[in-house]
């Protein structure tokens, strides 16, 4: 990155809409939008954040009216002087603006290139930069919440302390053996231990969770399973609000898996209707078959979708199978279908050994209130227990490599081996610490992290 280039970009979505964004940073931001800008009360002076009303110029001829707002350094996003011109959406006006702006000094920015700018003047660190990317790229209401917890700093804030404890018992380590010819005392090795077997706590803490960020971050998986023309394909449609799946009254017209997803009450859901569940289907059938299989050892939800009459041929099937509902037991609902063409009351007192229940139907809408209800409750609860929360591959990667410095640390210390073995095992895990925030990090970590970020921010 030229540090001294004053850089332009768009930094709303491409696409026409009411409100458009251009914004600059650098020294020679006022300077620039001057050249561009002309305001409607005239010899108007730029004060730090306030808003402007005026004109965007070309050559002496309007092109678009519009907000300036001047943002002062340090006291902006980015930590340079920053200037946002908000004019009408259209992309044409839009890059119009660019264009004037880089015809009068600045630069197209790279990708991320404002964020990293804000990492780089000390506005925010690594994992808060993360956190911005990840609340641009957020498709649910969990990730949004996560990404805005580190953004102010919850997770920045534990790694810091951490960081500075270890940072502390590795100097008073490191002064006991610089000074051990002059009977100091050292530490009580108990201490250490505890000290030591804390710090491992905090750290595992931090980590709680990490099998749960896929559900937060791709959705909740729901599986649904059951004989051909249970009703699995219906369902989809119905959940979709669209035709997604072909429904046909003849057996296996699901012949793979298909995935699709819905927002229910800000949780997302990853629906996969599978293919119906049948011995002696075809090849091509049978494939799909066994991918229905696969997609219930990884579902968070598995709904057994049982049509009247069926219930002890699914029951068969299943075991036949080797998925006894037993073994499933806490991720299946069974739910049965097709209720507006079946009003006997049997089918509501039977049941696969004591499984929840519910009916439905797709044609007139009974029960898929109840069943949505049933798919939050249980998509939360995978998720309500997490706290604090790491929202990336490298900060997990990154902390467990900072737990492995400071479990070699406790296993030297518990074995009474040599001061300086510690100390080194302490130093690996507070390097990692800080590379984690950005107060250590190579070019090529920056780079990565800033280069999936789109242009503009």
């Amino acid at each position: 990155m030229r540090d001294n280039d004053t850089i332009v970009a768009i930094a709303t979505p491409v696409g026409v809409g009411s409100v458009g964004v251009v914004r600059l940073s650098g020294t020679e931001s006022l300077t620039i939008a001057q050249k561009l800008w002309r305001p409607v009360t005239k010899d108007e002076k730029r004060h730090s954040h306030r808003v402007s009303l005026g004109w965007v110029v070309r050559k002496g001829i309007k092109i678009d009216q519009a907000l300036l707002i001047y943002m002062k350094g340090p006291h902006s996003y980015t930590g340079e002087d920053v200037i946002e011109i908000q004019a009408h959406g259209s992309q044409v006006v839009l890059n119009q603006i660019v264009d004037l702006a880089i015809a009068a000094g600045a630069r197209l920015a790279e990708p991320g290139e404002f964020t990293k700018r804000a990492y780089l003047n000390g506005k925010i660190d690594l994992v808060q930069a993360e956190a911005v990317g990840e609340l641009i790229s957020s498709t649910n209401q969990k990730m949004t919440e996560l990404a805005s917890q580190q953004l102010a700093g919850s997770v920045s804030t534990k790694t810091d302390q951490l960081a500075q404890e270890i940072a502390r018992i590795a100097a008073r380590e490191s002064a006991n053996l610089d000074f051990s010819e002059e009977d100091l005392g050292g530490t009580d090795p108990e201490q250490l231990k505890r000290e030591l077997s804390e710090i491992k706590h905090d750290i595992q803490r931090l980590l709680e969770g990490e099998d749960q960020l896929s559900v937060i971050r791709d959705g909740f998986k729901v599986a649904l399973v059951g004989l051909p023309n249970a009703g699995k394909s219906s369902l989809l449609n119905y959940l979709l609000g669209h035709d997604r799946s072909i429904v046909t009254s003849q057996a296996g017209t699901t012949r793979d898996t298909i995935e699709e997803a819905i927002t229910i009450q800000g949780l997302l859901v990853r629906l996969v209707d599978t293919a119906g569940l049948r011995s002696g289907a075809g090849k091509v059938e049978a494939i799909g078959v066994e991918r229905a299989i696969k997609e219930l050892e990884t579902a968070g939800l598995i709904l057994l979708l049982v049509e009247p009459g069926k219930l002890a041929a699914t029951d068969k099937l299943m075991r036949d199978m080797g998925m006894s509902s037993k073994a499933l037991r806490g991720k299946v609902v069974l739910v049965h279908t097709k209720s507006d063409k079946h009003h006997s009351s049997e089918k509501l007192q039977k049941s696969i050994d004591d499984l929840p229940s519910l009916t439905i139907s797709t044609k007139t809408g009974e029960g898929v209130e109840q069943l949505k209800e049933t798919i939050y409750r249980q998509g939360v609860h995978q998720t309500s227990e997490i706290g604090t929360q790491l929202t990336t591959k490298r900060q997990y990667e990154v902390l467990h490599r900072a737990l492995d410095g400071v479990e070699d640390a406790a296993q030297a210390a518990e074995s009474a081996m040599p001061t300086d073995i510690i100390v080194a095992a302490l130093q690996q895990s507070l390097d990692d610490l800080l590379s984690l925030s950005g107060k250590q990090a190579s070019e090529e970590t920056i780079s990565a992290i800033f280069s999936g970020f789109c242009i503009g921010k």
